[in-house]
């Protein structure tokens, strides 16, 4: 399930809790419910959905051993996950494409977790992306008894993730992965942050704070408020130290988002 489920008894839904956590409930009778506090206003497609969710969280880069988003417009990294990528990590990701059973996760790669005082130190929770708007998120649990697994737990349905451009060395960026960018997309296809408010979306910060945040938003600044911390993954990613600006010789200056 997605990251809402650990978030229900703060939305004063224990009840929905007890009954996700219970398991002599069966799969598909488990609550799938609309969430008001779930639901933009401004989202029209949230209401149609079963579960509708209108927020992504930080997922930092996409899972390597994930199939190709259906847009087409994302990088594959051929990266485990990395802690310094981003906030949120699909512990799911390792499923066997046609397993119906329990995530078991990759003995070969570690599963990620991220906290406040990990950031501090780093680029910090004041400058480090927690959640935001997208228009193509789908349901914050699957919709059905039988999406358990593969089609519902690749993390552009309930996240957003940045992409390992060196910006330096290829400063043209495809509009999909932009902010608002390719807003009439189908639901589940793009992992950017976008919604339907002029000129840009709001954005949730891991010190608290939310902010709006223009769709002009140069992509290199994008990146360093992605990542928890930049230069450490753009290493990974073997990024040049030279030249023109990229997430490894670059620094972040708040008054960008201005």
């Amino acid at each position: 399930v997605s990251w809402v489920v650990s978030l229900l008894s703060n939305l004063d839904r224990a009840d929905l809790t007890e009954k996700w956590e219970d398991s002599a409930i069966a799969w598909a009778n488990k609550p799938r419910v609309t969430l008001k506090e779930l639901v933009c206003p401004s989202d029209p497609s949230d209401q149609s959905v079963v579960a509708p969710l209108a927020y992504a969280v930080n997922c930092g880069l996409r899972d390597a051993n994930d199939p190709a988003n259906p847009s087409g417009a994302d990088l594959s990294t051929a990266l485990p996950e990395k802690q310094s990528a981003g906030v949120f990590f699909n512990h799911g990701s390792y499923l066997p494409p046609t397993s119906s059973g329990s995530p078991a996760a990759n003995p070969a790669t570690k599963q990620q977790f991220m906290s406040i005082a990990q950031m501090t130190g780093r680029d910090g929770p004041a400058n480090t992306v927690l959640l935001t708007e997208n228009l193509q998120t789908t349901s914050w649990v699957p919709p059905n008894g039988t999406d358990k697994i593969p089609a519902w737990r690749f993390e552009w349905h309930v996240g957003i993730n940045w992409q390992p451009y060196d910006m330096g060395a290829n400063p043209s960026i495809p509009p999909a992965v932009k902010i608002n960018g390719a807003l009439d997309a189908k639901e589940g296809e793009l992992q950017r942050p976008s919604s339907r408010h002029p000129g840009g979306v709001v954005m949730s910060f891991c010190d608290g704070r939310q902010q709006f945040v223009s769709d002009s938003l140069d992509y290199l600044v994008y990146q360093h408020i992605m990542t928890p911390h930049g230069a450490a993954v753009a290493k990974d990613l073997a990024m040049p130290d030279t030249g023109a600006p990229n997430l490894r010789n670059s620094s972040y200056d708040p008054a960008s988002l201005q």
